[in-house]
């Protein structure tokens, strides 16, 4: 019997201010700040995928249900609680 893996990915790019081809609206999840390791990252879906952004570049207020970004590769942020090095202490 396989076991699912828990993999958490990253989404590396740049928050826009208007809406263009490049940029998608990702949504905020409830739960949106969230610590890992050392770094702390906004949880959002593009879609129905769950995924993470480093939260310290990011302007949000509470009211906001999404932010427009444009991202330009995923990395690999966390596989069954195995957090990348990148973002460990």
């Amino acid at each position: 019997m396989a076991q699912s893996t828990s993999v958490k990915y990253l989404l590396i790019g740049d928050q826009t201010k208007e809406e263009n081809k490049e940029a998608c609206k990702l949504f905020f999840a409830e739960d949106r700040l969230i610590k890992i390791g050392k770094c702390k990252f906004l949880k959002v879906y593009l879609g129905k995928e769950e995924y993470y952004i480093l939260a310290n570049e990011i302007f949000f207020n509470d009211e906001d249900k999404y932010i427009l970004f444009d991202f330009f590769r995923k990395d690999l942020l966390e596989v069954d609680g195995h957090i990348s090095p990148m973002y460990i202490d």
